[in-house]
């Protein structure tokens, strides 16, 4: 017998608390805003997480799920973009890097991606750029001006099979120490700064 649940059995559930759910906390609501006892002290429109990855996403753009992005306190970008691979373009001026220290990987195999705007990039704490751009065999011009490499000491396959890429701008290789496979089967490669 159901005991007049009409045919439905007893369903038994734990209120939901900042314990069970550890996104309850203040910098995650709304200045003013109480939710189960936490006060939120979150003030404005933009989402400042401490790290994020994109890595895997299929979609041809991420437009909108980058516009409210606050980067301010990430510290690690490494493999943020890897393998999005239906992407064509990335416009990345917003973005406050400037305490990012990881950038491994970051646009790995992005095999679509034909431009990408890295100029309000502060690398000044950047110490690996292992593969950054490697595997972005649709990449034809790359605007590196702003980047300051003083700190990488890693530039492994940094510009691996990007095969249309036809320039790379001088980069300050003085700390790295493996620059291995750095812009192997680049093909068209016809300006290279150098390091």
């Amino acid at each position: 017998p159901d005991d007049n649940y009409n045919g439905l059995n007893k369903v038994t559930v734990n209120a939901v608390t900042n314990e069970i759910d550890e996104n309850i906390k203040s910098e995650n609501i709304k200045n003013g805003v109480d939710i189960l006892g936490v006060t939120g002290n979150y003030v404005g429109n933009k989402y400042a997480p401490r790290h994020i990855n994109f890595s895997y996403y299929n979609g041809t753009d991420l437009d909108y799920e980058i516009a409210n992005l606050d980067t301010t306190n990430i510290t690690d970008m490494h493999e943020m973009f890897k393998n999005c691979a239906n992407l064509t373009h990335l416009d990345l001026t917003s973005f406050d890097t400037s305490k990012v220290t990881n950038m491994y990987r970051m646009f790995e195999t992005c095999s679509q991606l034909k431009t990408l705007d890295l100029r309000g990039f502060d690398t000044s704490k950047v110490t690996s750029m292992y593969s950054m751009f490697g595997y972005c065999q649709n990449l034809t011009t790359l605007d590196l001006s702003v980047f300051d490499t003083s700190k990488v000491t890693n530039m492994y396959d940094m510009f691996t099979y990007c095969r249309k890429l036809s320039n790379i701008p001088k980069l300050n290789a003085s700390n790295v120490t493996n620059v291995n496979d750095f812009a192997e089967d680049c093909i068209r490669l016809k300006d290279f700064g150098g390091l």
